[in-house]
C-alpha cells in the first residue's frame, strides 16, 4: 500500500488530491509550508462576550477487494471516565479490522458507545465500541470519504465523500437526506443543537452551512485570508464557529452573526480544530512537510495559551485531536503513528501509544469513557480504562 502520509508531504500546496491506482485509492495531501509564526496572538476584531460554561445516492459498489471485519477483544467493559488522573492507565479494549484499505474518518456517538467509520472503501459502518461488533453497514458513497460527524445527542450521523453529504439515522442505517455541497468534503461539524452542519471542502475558502432539517446549504462563511479551509468546529456553548486553513490560519466567528471575533496563525496546515468542553480554549493540530504540533488560544482573551502550545510534538505532522469530557486532557494523533495524551493545565505528557500505522482521527464518547482511533492500515482501535 502506498504510504499516504508520504504522499501528502510530496504534494505541498496542492491540497487534497485523490489518487486511484490499481483499485487502491489514497490521499495525497500535504500541509503547505504556511507562515513561520507559531502561536501568534488572536487579533481581536470585536469584543468576545462569551462566558465560559460548562451514500450518496446509493453509489454502486465497485470491484474492490472483499473486506473481512473482525474484532479482537482486549477487555471490553470500561471502568469510568477518562481524565488527567487516570489517563496513564489507558489500555486498548478493542482492535477492529474495518477494511483492507485506510480508515480516514471516525466518530463516536454522544449518546452511547456507537462508533462510525468511513474511508477509502467508501462505506460508512457503525460499531459497538464495547464489544467490537458491527452494527450497521450503509450503502456506499460514490467516492472515498474524510467527513464524519454525529450530532451531540447521537440521533444524526453525517458522512461526507467527494461532492456528497449524506444524513443517516444511525439507529437504522437508513439514509435520510443527500445533498451536494460546493466542494469535496473534508471535515464537518454539527452545531450543538444539531440544526446546522458546517462543511469544509477541498478547494474552497468558504464553509458551507447546511440546514440539517431542510437538507440544503443555507449559507456560507468565508475565510478572510482566502486560503483553502481544512477544518471546522463549533464551540460547545454554541457561541463560536472556528475554521482553519491549509496555511495554518485560524479564524473564530460569532456563530449567529458570522462576524469575525479574531484570527491567529500557527506553523503548518491545520488538519483539525477543537474547542475545549467549556469553550475556554480553541486548539489546532498542524503539520508541515516534516513536523507537526499543537497550538492553543484562550478564547476569552484571544491570546496564546502556552501550556498547550507545542509546535514540534508529532514528526511528520499532527493530524487530529480531541479534548476529554472534563477538558483536562487533550489527545493528539500524528503521522508518526502516535497517540498522545496531554494535561491541559501543565502541558505534561500523560500517556503515549505507538501504533503500527498512521492514525487519521481520534474521537471520544459523550460520557468520556472510550477513545476511538482510526488507522491507515484499515483498523479501528478502542481505548479506555479496563474494569
Amino acid at each position: 500500500m502506498m504510504d499516504i502520509t508520504t504522499a501528502r508531504r510530496k504534494s505541498a500546496l496542492a491540497g487534497l488530491t485523490v489518487l486511484l491506482a490499481l483499485g487502491l485509492a489514497a490521499l495525497a495531501c500535504s500541509p503547505s509550508s504556511g507562515p513561520a509564526v507559531t502561536s501568534a496572538p488572536l487579533t481581536t476584531k470585536s469584543p468576545n462576550s462569551t462566558e465560559t460554561s460548562a451514500a450518496t445516492d446509493n453509489g454502486t459498489p465497485g470491484a474492490e477487494p472483499a473486506t473481512t471485519e473482525s474484532a479482537t477483544a482486549g477487555g471490553g467493559s470500561t471502568a469510568g471516565e477518562i481524565n488527567a488522573s487516570n489517563a496513564k492507565n489507558l489500555v486498548e479494549l478493542q482492535t477492529i479490522t474495518v477494511s483492507s484499505q485506510p480508515v480516514l474518518a471516525g466518530a463516536v456517538s454522544g449518546k452511547d458507545h456507537t462508533v462510525a467509520t468511513l474511508g477509502v472503501d467508501r462505506t460508512v459502518r457503525t460499531w459497538d465500541g464495547d464489544t467490537g461488533k458491527k452494527l450497521k453497514e450503509m450503502p456506499k458513497h460514490a467516492d472515498l470519504g474524510f467527513g464524519l460527524a454525529f450530532s451531540k445527542d447521537g440521533a444524526i450521523l453525517a458522512s461526507g465523500a467527494g461532492y456528497n453529504v449524506t444524513i443517516w439515522d444511525p439507529s437504522t442505517g437508513k439514509k435520510e437526506k443527500s445533498l451536494t455541497p460546493n466542494g469535496q468534503v473534508y471535515r464537518m461539524a454539527f452545531s450543538p443543537d444539531g440544526k446546522t452542519l458546517a462543511v469544509a471542502g477541498e478547494g474552497r475558502s468558504k464553509l458551507d452551512l447546511i440546514d440539517v432539517a431542510g437538507g440544503r446549504v443555507e449559507g456560507q462563511v468565508a475565510s478572510p485570508q482566502g486560503f483553502v479551509l481544512w477544518s471546522v468546529a463549533f464551540s460547545p456553548d454554541g457561541k463560536m464557529l472556528a475554521a482553519a486553513d491549509n496555511q495554518g490560519n485560524l479564524t473564530v466567528f460569532e456563530a449567529d452573526s458570522k462576524s469575525q471575533l479574531g484570527s491567529a496563525s500557527a506553523k503548518g496546515a491545520a488538519w483539525d480544530v477543537e474547542f475545549s468542553p467549556d469553550s475556554k480554549y480553541v486548539t489546532t493540530c498542524n503539520a508541515t512537510s516534516d513536523i507537526g504540533g499543537i497550538s492553543t488560544w484562550d478564547t476569552s482573551k484571544f491570546q496564546p495559551y502556552d501550556k498547550l502550545t507545542m509546535p514540534e510534538v508529532h514528526p511528520k505532522g499532527c493530524l487530529d485531536g480531541v479534548y476529554d469530557h472534563s477538558g483536562d486532557v487533550f489527545f493528539s494523533v500524528g503521522a508518526d503513528d502516535v497517540l498522545n495524551a496531554w494535561e491541559v493545565s501543565s502541558g505534561n505528557l500523560l500517556f503515549s501509544k505507538t501504533f503500527g500505522s498512521a492514525p487519521w482521527t481520534v474521537s471520544i464518547s459523550g460520557d468520556g469513557q472510550i477513545l476511538a482511533v482510526t488507522l491507515d492500515d484499515g483498523t479501528l482501535h478502542i481505548l479506555g480504562l479496563k474494569s
